[in-house]
């Protein structure tokens, strides 16, 4: 199983064969729209490639995401701004379209995205590969800047650039998560 696949059982896009739970909730049982559903309101995901609604603002695509998730537009304004500014995003830039923005913006407005919902779980598929060390150091701060705001939140962060790892209290290499599954796997069969 790649990262890939791991991010989308946990967020309900795959439904695996077994048994897997996440924030309590049993994502075989549910039906799509529930999945859909339960992933606005408790998983955040930054995409590899951002996954932004390139002709709309970069304000619409984050107050959009509280919207599918049940609030009012005035609500989700206020957040969308709330979050944006706290993502270092200059005020100028809230009405640009997304297809507009630099590559380092369309990430800023992607956390502010995932962040909308509080959600009980963030993912983040790779969100630094196409940054320089500059923007990756800054993205890192902005990132970890909104974790000690949201302590509750559970963050699983994929990435193949090891130089990541010192700003995370743990970390897991997929390969070694494969081999010890297999491992028990193989433990249990006997």
């Amino acid at each position: 199983m790649g990262k890939s696949t791991l991010l989308q059982l946990l967020n309900g896009q795959l439904i695996g064969t077994g048994h897997l739970s996440v924030a309590g909730e049993e994502l075989s049982q549910l039906s799509t729209s529930e999945r859909n559903r339960f992933r606005a309101l408790n998983i955040g995901t930054v995409f590899q490639q951002f996954n932004l609604i390139p002709y709309l603002s970069s304000l619409d695509n984050v107050a959009l995401a509280a919207m599918l998730a049940g609030q009012s537009r005035v609500e989700s304004t206020a957040l969308a701004r709330s979050l944006l500014n706290d993502t270092w995003l200059a005020p100028n830039l809230w009405c640009q379209r997304a297809e507009a923005l630099s590559i380092g913006q369309q990430q800023r407005v992607a956390i502010a995205r995932a962040l909308i919902n509080a959600p009980q779980i963030l993912l983040f598929d790779e969100p630094t590969s196409a940054l320089d060390e500059t923007h990756r150091n800054l993205f890192m701060q902005v990132l970890i800047r909104h974790l000690d705001r949201h302590q509750h939140t559970t963050t699983i962060f994929v990435s193949h650039d090891t130089r990541l790892t010192s700003y995370f209290d743990k970390s897991v290499c997929l390969q070694d998560l494969a081999l010890d599954f297999v491992e028990g796997e193989i433990k249990n069969a006997d």
